[in-house]
């Protein structure tokens, strides 16, 4: 099937559905989470939900340094003694007229329903006084955290530190074996010196963020049997391949004729501005990215289409006022490029209104912007949108 400059929608669910064939052929692994690296687990992706396997808190406990009593207190109380973090309290209980010291953490003693805060207490002689305090203040409740079988996250997730945190809850995790991926860069230019290999370098650190085993193979000069061998070695070692450069419609773009003429094309280009020669492929059974050679080009369509073969990114964002209108090509995604500064946006690339994404597409210095934002057709002076941080 070859489908020809496709939407970035279509493009995503093709990229999607891949990820999902990629993930059954490479299959699982169990970790326990208390006998493995946190480093190893990190930015590795869910393969099963994680269920908690206990109540949390699993007792009542304060969340306050001060005194354990039952609502309402009848004061004065007796102070009975003192509850640290970690005290299992057994044997701890208190009456009407009773209460207990206790530490932030500590489980309260049978028969109190508050805590009153220490700053709100008067002692005197080991008698407590002290002002109104409600049933349940200052007390998290058993369970009321989290409860014994619910799913605390999901399959699919990403695992960064705070998900991590949340698997504790788990004896046991499931999660996705690394896809290898082959990553090779193609340039005369970049082989002779005269340009440095950025992208690939860019590329691999972007897969090693989200989980993925990328291998940097190299950069290979502009020769179609060259070049040809080394994305078939490459098919046979690895999941993914992924290459840059070669991919548009200049004479020495033997990527573009590999595909055309070997290979099992899905989809060949992309309406988007700048990354649109980006393509996706099969050799030998193997499943190809070829992703266009300028920098900010070949960072733009492995964002938006090729990382979707991998996972879903979510990139926090917030809506800012542009300073000035700007026109794109229609009939595709814009993706504009830029810098925030007092509530607006700072677009990079934009002259005299138009934006020139073949000038963009090529400028290294573009991936130093802080975020981007999307738009088709034109965007208005001091129109509100929806930015993207990087």
């Amino acid at each position: 099937m070859r489908d020809e400059n496709v939407s970035l929608e279509d493009a995503q669910k093709i990229m999607r559905e891949e990820r999902d064939r990629l993930k059954d052929s490479i299959g699982t692994e169990v970790f326990h989470i208390n006998n493995i690296s946190p480093h190893t687990l990190l930015d590795r992706v869910l393969a099963e939900d994680v269920v908690a396997n206990r109540d949390l808190p699993p007792f009542d406990v304060a969340t306050m340094d001060g005194f354990a009593l039952r609502v309402p207190p009848l004061y004065p109380l007796t102070i009975k003694g003192k509850i640290q973090a970690g005290e299992y309290g057994d044997g701890k209980e208190i009456g009407v007229r009773e209460s207990f010291g206790i530490a932030t953490g500590a489980i309260l003693p049978k028969g109190a329903n508050a805590v009153l805060p220490v700053e709100c207490a008067e002692i005197k002689e080991d008698v407590l006084t002290g002002g109104e305090v409600k049933k349940g203040e200052f007390v998290l409740l058993k369970g009321s955290d989290v409860r014994k079988g619910e799913v605390v996250a999901k399959k699919g997730m990403f695992i960064n530190e705070r998900i991590l945190a949340l698997c504790t809850l788990s004896d046991e995790i499931c999660i996705y074996k690394k896809p290898r991926v082959g990553v090779i860069g193609s340039g005369d230019e970049i082989v002779d010196g005269l340009m440095p290999d950025s992208n690939t370098h860019m590329v691999c650190a972007y897969l090693c963020k989200m989980g993925v085993d990328a291998v940097r193979i190299g950069v290979v000069q502009d020769d179609y049997s060259i070049l040809e061998e080394t994305i078939s070695n490459a098919s046979k070692k690895y999941d993914v391949v992924i290459t840059v450069g070669g991919i548009s419609v200049g004479e020495k773009d033997f990527v573009r004729a590999i595909l055309e003429n070997e290979g099992e094309v899905v989809f060949q280009g992309v309406r988007i501005k700048p990354g649109k020669p980006v393509s996706f492929w099969y050799f030998n059974d193997t499943p190809v990215l070829s992703l266009p050679g300028k920098p900010t080009g070949a960072f733009t369509a492995l964002e938006l289409v090729g990382s979707k073969m991998f996972g879903d990114i979510i990139r926090r964002s917030c809506w800012l006022r542009i300073g000035e209108k700007v026109a794109g090509q229609c009939g595709y995604v814009n993706v504009l490029y830029g810098d925030m500064d007092s509530g607006y946006f700072v677009p990079n690339g934009v002259k005299n209104g138009k934006y020139n994404t073949s000038i963009v597409s090529a400028c290294l210095s573009t991936i130093k912007s802080s975020c981007y934002t999307l738009f088709e057709n034109s965007i208005e002076k001091d129109e509100q949108i929806e930015v993207f941080l990087l």
